[in-house]
């Protein structure tokens, strides 16, 4: 008798999920603005983040397309698994629990991020492979997802990415031989690169006003129990393990950042650079 094959899924329960994502958050707050990566520069509402060399700076791309890359099969749910990002996950968070997201300025400080994000923006290069200027509308999500994947793995492992670019370029009618495709791919990298480099600060700043919202909402929870006994947590309603339980009070307890420690990790800048 054929038995049916089981997917695993990282949350079988909509508060594991809960539980995940806030650990998961207040790492990549820790580590997105850490100042091992960058230090701020300058006067309000001006400033910039400074990366302290290229190695901070790619490492700052790779955790922030760890944030918002989409991996599958996240969450059980009725009639199949569903997709999450961290983002769309936190997102999600929003809908559940409106009030406390509301409270501590989480819902604005995700749809000022969202919003940036799915933008699309008009992106020009010269391709030198192709002999002209070639005029792609890609949103800072995608381009955030390029450059942050180019960074973290080598072109042996991108067949899927390749795969993507092709069709971008077809989108824009762009028909380039699958043999050219890598030859394209890099000056399209190398701006990608300048241009990224170039609204890091104003990226910087709404990242860092979504991590603290999020990091306000583990704080609250935390002096609402006011406890490190996580049997006497009052932890999201579902949770399915004790090992997912004790993650919510490393959440809450290890992970939850002081205020005082990270405010002068937040550029102030005047709104993300225009290109024409």
């Amino acid at each position: 008798m054929a038995t049916r094959k089981r997917e695993a899924v990282v949350a079988a329960s909509q508060g594991d999920l809960e539980v995940l994502l806030l650990l998961e958050n207040q790492r990549s707050f820790a580590g997105v603005t850490s100042p091992n990566l960058y230090k701020v520069v300058g006067e309000a509402p001006r400033q910039l983040v400074s990366f302290h060399n290229i190695d901070c700076f790619d490492l700052f791309l790779v955790r922030v397309n760890e944030l918002i890359a989409e991996s599958p099969r996240v969450l059980a749910a009725a009639g199949g698994s569903t997709n999450h990002s961290l983002l769309s996950a936190t997102q999600a968070f929003c809908g559940w629990h409106s009030v406390e997201a509301d409270a501590v300025g989480l819902t604005p400080a995700i749809v000022a991020l969202a919003a940036w994000l799915n933008a699309e923006q008009v992106f020009r290069f010269w391709c030198s492979p192709l002999g002209k200027n070639v005029e792609l509308r890609i949103a800072p999500m995608e381009q955030l997802s390029f450059v942050g994947t180019l960074a973290k793995h080598n072109l042996l492992r991108l067949a899927k990415l390749l795969d993507r670019f092709r069709r971008i370029l077809d989108r824009h009618g762009y028909d380039v031989a699958e043999a050219e495709l890598i030859a394209v791919l890099d000056p399209f990298e190398e701006q990608l690169r300048e241009r990224i480099w170039g609204y890091s600060s104003y990226l910087a700043e709404l990242l860092f006003d979504y991590f603290a919202a999020v990091n306000r909402i583990v704080s609250s929870r935390f002096l609402a129990d006011n406890t490190n006994d996580v049997s006497k947590m009052r932890v999201p309603s579902g949770v399915t393990s004790d090992a997912l339980r004790n993650a919510y009070g490393d959440a809450l307890v290890f992970w939850r950042l002081d205020e005082s420690s990270y405010t002068l990790r937040r550029p102030a800048t005047s709104g993300p650079p225009a290109y024409k």
